[in-house]
């Protein structure tokens, strides 16, 4: 890990000339610069993916478009690493992300690594495992993989509390009655 005696975090200096400039442009371009600096220091193509520890939303599937879009932009280098910051969101749009960029990476016959600075949760977690190589900060975290499901009708919610139940109730019972799908 390396340490520079920074006088504050490269975040903060970016929100310090954002707030003093008023001015998105020159932030932007400051992070591109940034960009640009570690994907000609590792000698591959880097996506940045992050999404807000509070936000209900993480993970996406609307996220796939973005980074399938990303992927298609010209750039000198092969390998991919995604910088992956999320606390969760969808399992299905974690998998079809990892899909996109194994995609990606079996058309330039590469690999595919993700870099976790501080957390990957959930289904960045699962965005996470989908890589060949996962690259952690001393710091950075994994996190459980716990899908949930949404249930908005009442009947949809009445049948799979009873089904749960079932299950709890008799497990030997439906381990034999659902053997028969195998």
């Amino acid at each position: 890990m390396y340490f520079h005696k920074e006088k504050q975090p490269i975040a903060a200096k970016l929100f310090n000339e954002l707030q003093q400039k008023k001015d998105y442009k020159d932030s932007l371009n400051h992070c591109k610069d940034l960009l640009k600096t570690i994907e000609d220091t590792i000698q591959r193509r880097v996506i940045v993916y992050f999404s807000h520890p509070k936000s209900r939303l993480g993970v996406t599937d609307s996220d796939v478009d973005f980074i399938e879009d990303l992927l298609r932009c010209e750039n000198p280098y092969l390998g991919l690493t995604l910088i992956l910051n999320s606390p969760g969101g969808q399992a299905v749009a974690a998998e079809k992300i990892v899909n996109t960029c194994r995609a990606y990476t079996s058309f330039y016959k590469t690999d595919f690594h993700v870099l976790v600075p501080k957390m990957a949760k959930s289904a960045a977690t699962i965005l996470a495992l989908g890589s060949d190589k996962i690259l952690l900060t001393k710091t950075a975290e994994l996190g459980p993989i716990d899908p949930q499901l949404v249930l908005t009708a009442t009947l949809e919610t009445g049948k799979v509390i009873k089904r749960y139940k079932k299950i709890i109730d008799n497990p030997k019972e439906q381990l034999e009655e659902n053997k028969k799908f195998l």
